[in-house]
């Protein structure tokens, strides 16, 4: 990410110059003949890395005698350690006195710095005297001095806003201000879907649905309609257009474009809803508003700093025609983003709306810059310019600190005029009678901007065509050529731009700055290969999708196909014998978007359609979903589209999850085995509380949640690290569960020793969900001694005698008994 040294170092100054200054201001400086002045200079850091960049504010006080006037002739001299010397100067200050500059150190070793003023007289008469700085040492070292460390991206689930001093998560965080992403791509598309490249957005890499809200009646009809679905509105009438988000919020209108406005430009009906891009929470909706994109104006002055969110209604939802006047002129509005009041109305509007002849971009600081191509001249409309002509943005306040207030009001369209200019006129009038308004021109029609060259197109003849480079910053044309072939659709990026000839079924690349013609591509696969609809340019190469089933990728240098993507074999289901392509691409993050579909699909609807995501680099499949889906937009690692077979918005990337665990709440005896339980489940706003699911099966999971197609058999959960800190303080893994299909997991574990025990459930998130975890508490106690068996008790003596006498005694008995018994026998 890069740094805007100019913007620190400013923000810098004023915030010391301010503090220092800020009550002086309200007390005139009185005047004098003499008036003596104190230098200050201020040199950071100390010590700094050899090569690295020093912060230099120099300051005059007291003030100038005016909030009009400013020092002049200040001179910072610079002696190196070799004892060379540098100047810098001489500079002028602010009207608060002050003025800064930056430096780097090229030497090992001890530089000194000193600021002069020589003094001067003023208009007013005084005279201030001259004055000057004591030096100032700066060590400079070796060794380089570290830069406030940055966090890591965010792998993890995240959400906005993102805290400022997260500097460099700006790489993974863009906005989307209008269709397309941005102004690279603007002609009349073949619908009101996105083509485009956001090279500032992390990509969902599942199948994992956010959330879906419905934009119509939508589905199956039912009864006597048998096989045919409710219309989607996809070919003309797309109802999740534009979209615009910024900073985590949707922007889009509440009813569909309109046809007789043209594709891909906006409805005549009023409506506006802003929700949630994470959770889908509507915030609030505005059924008189109509809008076309967002901007962040991003507006730097001495006393405010930092972007400002604002919709526009650039006029599209008013029919319109300058050719033959039958209609109002259009208007401009400008809306707080924050609430979706209205801030300032611009009439008289005398621009096309932006949709061929007229297109729109946003220079470095996020001005709105509006170009209008109409036959012999083109326009620039500004829309600072403009802001300040209504008040809106002051720059000639006093102290030229600058500033921007929400002054409502109506003013004139005129105010933002930039330039209005006549360039050589390339298309053709035809006859009366001609076309449908008697006399109109085939003008040149602007089809987007690669770095500073407007590039447009034309008809000239029924069988010319020209192609036309214009200057954006001036307007004047750059150069023009007759094109080779008749092209059909265009991309354009990385100072280059590729033309469609359908005829050829070939794509033909051009230098930009020059209109050369580079090369031609490889054909696309006969037949179905003419139907070539739209391509992104991204990482240095050609994405085109086509109705042959193939996304096709070409070497942006070369023209030579590196790769193509291919939807899969259709069988009988379509006439094609494969899936067209017709939605997107949209790409980021290395990851290719397209969608499955078609311009006017016939009902019933072919089944087997998809949205495909695969690698940009090789064209590896990354997932895939049933549906035919119209993409709209992909910001902060989260893809927007619209599915034809429900008339339903979805929003796919990675979501929360939610982490429980429980173990037994009663201490258990050493040796004995416990069961750890818990669950894993999806907070998504889509799905609350159901089970997380592997990356693996998630798109089969997705179609069972929401596309009403039948239960996984057995969809894998996801993996649970289960840990314990035991009595000893020791934390340790105690093994891996895995979650079920209901979300709950199931660990048996036997301790190990007595004491209490933390255990731990980890998830550590996946492509689908963010991490999660919990914790609980479980007790083990030692086992009980075992109990001794008792000892016999010794017979007293006494009790011996008696045992013996009862043994003698029935000894004799037995032995007169048998004495009996043998004189028994004898008689």
């Amino acid at each position: 990410m890069k740094l805007n040294k100019s913007k620190y170092i400013s923000t810098i100054t004023f915030v010391l110059l301010l503090l220092i200054s800020t009550f002086a201001t309200l007390i005139p400086t009185a005047k004098a003949a003499d008036v003596p002045t104190y230098a200050y200079l201020s040199v950071s850091p100390n010590p700094v890395g050899v090569s690295q960049t020093l912060s230099l504010v120099a300051t005059v006080q007291p003030l100038p005698p005016t909030g009009f006037d400013v020092y002049h002739g200040l001179t910072i001299t610079i002696t190196k350690p070799d004892g060379t010397t540098q100047t810098i100067g001489p500079l002028d200050t602010s009207t608060i006195g002050g003025q800064f500059a930056v430096y780097t150190p090229a030497q090992v070793g001890t530089y000194q710095f000193k600021m002069d003023y020589a003094g001067e007289t003023f208009p007013s008469g005084a005279t201030h005297l001259p004055s000057q700085t004591p030096v100032t040492e700066v060590i400079v070292q070796e060794d380089p001095i570290s830069h406030w460390p940055d966090n890591p991206l965010p792998t993890d689930y995240w959400d906005r806003p993102i805290n400022a001093r997260n500097r460099n998560w700006g790489d993974i965080a863009g906005n989307w201000l209008m269709r397309g992403y941005n102004s690279t791509y603007q002609i009349a598309g073949h619908s009101d879907a996105a083509q485009a490249f956001n090279p500032y957005s992390q990509a969902p890499r599942s199948a994992h649905i956010m959330w879906t809200t419905e934009l119509g009646q939508g589905g199956l009809i039912g009864g006597e309609y048998g096989q045919d679905a409710y219309y989607a509105g996809h070919t003309y009438e797309e109802k999740l257009t534009p979209p615009v988000i910024m900073n985590g919020k949707i922007y889009r209108r509440t009813n569909p474009s309109d046809f007789g406005i043209g594709q891909g430009v906006g409805g005549q009906y009023p409506g506006t809803i802003c929700e949630d891009l994470r959770t889908g929470e509507v915030l609030w909706v505005d059924h008189d508003m109509h809008i076309d994109q967002g901007q962040l104006y991003n507006y730097v002055s001495p006393n405010q700093m930092g972007a400002l969110p604002y919709l526009w209604d650039l006029g599209t939802g008013a029919a319109f025609s300058l050719f033959s006047g039958l209609f109002p002129r259009p208007t401009y509005k400008m809306y707080d983003a924050n609430t979706g009041d209205l801030i300032v109305t611009f009439e008289n509007v005398t621009a096309i709306p932006p949709h061929g002849y007229g297109m729109t971009m946003y220079d470095e600081d996020g001005t709105l810059l509006i170009y209008t191509l109409l036959g012999p001249n083109i326009q620039l409309w500004n829309s600072t310019k403009a802001l300040e002509g209504a008040g809106v943005v002051i720059h000639e306040a006093p102290l030229d600190v600058g500033f921007v207030r929400n002054v409502r009001g109506t003013h004139d369209w005129s105010l933002g005029i930039e330039w209005f200019k006549p360039v050589p006129f390339r298309g053709v009038m035809f006859p009366e009678g001609a076309q449908t308004i008697p006399g109109q021109p085939n003008f040149p029609a602007l089809q987007g901007i690669v770095g500073n060259v407007l590039i447009a197109a034309v008809e000239t003849t029924a069988q010319s065509y020209w192609q036309i480079g214009y200057d954006a910053t001036t307007g004047e044309e750059l150069w023009a050529h007759e094109a080779p072939a008749y092209f059909f659709r265009r991309a354009l990026g990385e100072g280059k731009f590729a033309a469609w000839n359908p005829s050829t079924m070939r794509w033909y690349g051009f230098d930009a700055q020059t209109g050369n013609q580079l090369w031609i591509s490889d054909p696309a696969d006969y037949p179905w290969g003419i139907y070539g609809f739209s391509a992104v340019i991204a990482y240095g190469k050609l994405y085109a999708i086509n109705f042959d089933g193939h996304v096709h990728v070409f070497d942006l240098e070369t023209g030579q196909q590196e790769f193509k993507y291919f939807s899969g074999d259709a069988g009988l289901e379509t006439p094609y014998g494969h899936w067209p392509f017709y939605w997107g691409p949209v790409i980021a993050d290395g990851v290719v978007f397209a969608g499955v579909g078609e311009h006017s699909p016939t009902q019933p609807l072919y089944r087997g359609a998809k949205l495909h995501a695969f690698d940009a680099f090789n064209g590896d499949p990354v997932w895939n979903i049933s549906g035919w889906y119209a993409i709209q937009a992909i910001v902060d690692g989260y893809l927007l589209a619209s599915n034809a077979e429900d008339n339903r918005m979805y929003v796919f990337g990675k979501g929360p999850s939610a982490t429980t665990v429980t173990a037994p709440k009663i201490a258990i005896t050493l040796g004995q085995s416990i069961m750890i339980e818990g669950t894993v489940t999806d907070q998504s706003a889509g799905q609350p509380d159901t089970a997380c699911i592997a990356d693996e099966d998630m798109a089969e999971w997705m179609e069972y949640l929401h596309l009403q197609e039948p239960m996984p058999a057995n969809a894998k959960g996801v993996e649970v690290s289960l840990d314990v800190i035991d009595s000893n303080g020791n934390f340790r893994n105690i093994g891996t569960a895995t979650s079920d299909m209901t979300g709950t997991f199931g660990y048996m574990w036997e301790p190990d020793i007595p004491g209490q025990y933390t255990v731990i459930a980890t998830f550590a998130g996946s492509e689908s969900y963010g991490s999660s975890y919990a914790q609980t508490y479980m007790g083990v106690v030692d086992a009980p001694e075992p109990t001794a068996a008792p000892e016999a008790t010794p017979a007293p003596m006494t009790d011996t005698y008696v045992l013996g006498m009862g043994v003698a005694a029935i000894a004799a008995i037995v032995v007169i008994g048998l004495l009996i018994l043998m004189k028994l026998g004898k008689k």
